[in-house]
């Protein structure tokens, strides 16, 4: 059974205590040979040593595929037809000779006391090896599933977030874009969505190196996610570009959130290592007003406000409305 569990396991922490149930098999073997002295007896005895060490030497041949990381193998052998007919063997000479023990050694009362209490105590040992054995596989069992689990929504989750900054990833932020949208035109709702660009982002990666520029982004996205409601997407375009889309927000509304944004961006002081590294947030917004308008139109139309935006200075926010009006 120990080999069993070592083969199917790998571990060869069992060989020890394979090695003390031999050694209590050998023993108890030399005490039945000293108190046998009927020839049929002897040639029982002969015949579960033969066996023995038959079982014995495929079990170190087992053994020696495991440490060489051939389970398979080691299972396989300790499956194969040689194996099993000496056990079977072992199992009938044991159960000859214990016949032939109980007709002829009856004057021996505490032998016979000390083999039941021997064999009471290997099959409640091999009991709790069972025991045991069920309980690692369950155990793993379940461990894989978990982690099986965890692997999985690892995989959904990096398949709609970006992996630097946490935020929504484009092409969630595109898919969530277009049901908002679908969504504004049948409950004639109103709908806004922001584009916003780190100004001159190119200086903190030249000045500060790009890990600074990955701590600024990080730092930046904590913010934005702080500043918008919980309904509202936010997700990392590309680059140092941002965009938001604000469900049931009209123009002037998305207007307030997006000064405020600006004005917490520009009054926020980004430290990495020693440095404070100081940035500012150009934003463009666009509102959904058109009943065939869709996610792209949209996007164009913020981007042209952003654009704008940095026409005139950058920090600020330009919304499609006001270029529409000039």
């Amino acid at each position: 059974m120990t080999t069993l569990i070592a083969g199917h396991t790998g571990n060869l922490t069992w060989k020890t205590r394979y090695l003390e149930h031999k050694e209590k098999a050998n023993k108890l073997l030399k005490e039945i040979s000293s108190l046998v002295e009927l020839g049929e007896g002897l040639n029982e005895i002969d015949n579960i040593k033969q066996n023995k060490n038959k079982i014995i030497d495929i079990e170190d041949d087992a053994y020696q595929l495991i440490s060489q990381g051939r389970k398979k193998e080691a299972i396989n052998l300790l499956k194969s037809w040689n194996y099993i007919k000496n056990h079977q063997e072992l199992i009938k000479a044991t159960e000859e000779l214990t016949d032939l023990v109980n007709e002829h050694v009856h004057d021996n009362i505490t032998f016979r006391k000390n083999i039941i209490l021997l064999t009471f105590l290997i099959l409640f040992i091999l009991f709790l090896i069972l025991i045991y054995a069920w309980y690692k596989s369950v155990k793993t069992w379940r461990y894989n599933i978990r982690k099986r689990k965890q692997k999985e929504q690892e995989i959904i989750y990096l398949n709609y977030h970006d992996s630097l900054t946490d935020l929504y990833n484009r092409r969630y932020f595109m898919q969530t874009g277009k049901q908002e949208i679908e969504r504004a035109k049948r409950y004639k709702e109103p709908l806004s969505l922001m584009m916003i660009d780190i100004d001159h982002f190119k200086n903190v990666n030249d000045n500060y190196g790009h890990i600074a520029g990955d701590k600024v982004l990080k730092q930046l996205s904590s913010i934005l996610k702080e500043s918008v409601r919980n309904a509202d997407i936010a997700g990392r375009l590309g680059g140092e570009e941002f965009g938001i889309i604000l469900p049931k927000s009209s123009l002037d509304k998305a207007k307030k959130v997006a000064e405020r944004l600006r004005k917490n961006i520009e009054n926020n002081t980004f430290k990495y290592d020693k440095a404070n590294i100081s940035i500012t947030i150009s934003i463009g917004i666009a509102a959904y007003k058109k009943t065939n308008i869709n996610m792209d139109n949209l996007i164009h139309e913020a981007d042209l406000a952003l654009y704008e935006a940095k026409k005139i200075g950058r920090n600020c926010v330009v919304t499609n409305q006001e270029i529409k009006d000039k």
